[in-house]
């Protein structure tokens, strides 16, 4: 018998990502693998398959909100990954990790 394939998540993109708090960040991408501190703002960095995705967030209230996605394609190979892709991609290994 064939195991029952995960549901699938909606495709993810920066629109998505900006006004999200830090705790819902978190639960759609994960930890971030580097967190740099250029007050006011806190910059999380997330690394893809052929991507780099960074978070910009400022303190709002009592938490801190996105403000800016960057999203670089590292070009591997002459392939350049979508923004959306690389973002689906970190959500989908971040849910399916669990």
């Amino acid at each position: 018998m064939k195991p029952a394939e995960p549901p699938a998540l909606p495709p993810v993109d920066a629109a998505r990502i900006k006004g999200m708090e830090s705790n819902g960040l978190r639960d759609l991408l994960g930890e971030p693998g580097l967190v740099r501190r250029d007050p006011p703002a806190e910059v999380w960095q997330y690394h893809g398959l052929g991507c780099v995705v960074d978070v910009f967030l400022y303190e709002e209230g009592a938490s801190r909100r996105a403000t800016f996605v960057q999203v670089r394609s590292l070009d591997e190979g002459g392939l350049r990954v979508g923004d959306t892709d690389c973002l689906t991609d970190l959500a989908r290994k971040h849910h399916y990790a669990e």
